[in-house]
């Protein structure tokens, strides 16, 4: 059985002459059911797609902290490689706090070493109230102008004024309730 090859027709002005097959830079037009591109990303641009890509790490182990300055919270940390300068990157952070007593948490977002989003308390804060075993769930966005094609890492750091911060676990007997966080990057393009 022979290969089968796209083919196409050819025009000599505006009559139809005959059918050759497709090469490399041919395309097909949009309006004719095609990307109207060769490559990728003409094809995104052609069609108005503005996502180039999605990436997404989770822990779903109890991370703990007595830090009373921001420390990184691990796991919930992802790079991405953006593919033009003029892109933003969508950064979203879900996760869950509780505290063994009553007190404070704060969690930031930073980019590499910069601290990005949110004012001088960071991007979401909680308190435990009188007695610190609830968990309480956040979320945070933050569009991102990164202005780099270089990979770039992206993280969530937290502290607490007292006691112990639990993340994906509940106060006290943390170990018994157990949930997730996740930070997902998405790449928008200019």
């Amino acid at each position: 059985m022979a290969d089968k090859k796209p083919i196409k027709a050819t025009y000599s002005g505006t009559d139809t002459n005959g059918l050759a097959e497709f090469v490399a830079a041919d395309t097909i037009g949009v309006a004719d059911g095609g990307t109207g591109g060769t490559t990728a990303a003409a094809a995104r641009s052609n069609l108005g797609v503005k996502i180039a890509q999605v990436l997404q790490t989770q822990i779903t182990g109890i991370v703990t902290t007595t830090s009373t300055s921001f420390v990184d919270l691990t796991g919930v940390t992802i790079a991405i490689t953006p593919s033009a300068t003029s892109s933003k990157i969508l950064v979203s952070v879900s996760s869950n706090v509780s505290l063994s007593g009553s007190n404070t948490w704060w969690a930031q977002l930073v980019r590499g070493t910069t601290v990005i989003g949110g004012g001088a308390d960071g991007i979401a804060l909680g308190d435990a109230g009188a007695t610190g075993v609830g968990a309480q769930h956040w979320t945070a966005e933050y569009l991102d102008s990164p202005s780099t094609t270089d990979a770039t890492t992206y993280k969530v750091q937290w502290k607490v004024d007292g006691n112990t911060g639990v993340v994906n676990g509940w106060g006290d007997g943390y170990a018994n309730r157990t949930s997730q966080s996740t930070i997902t990057v998405m790449e928008i393009l200019a």
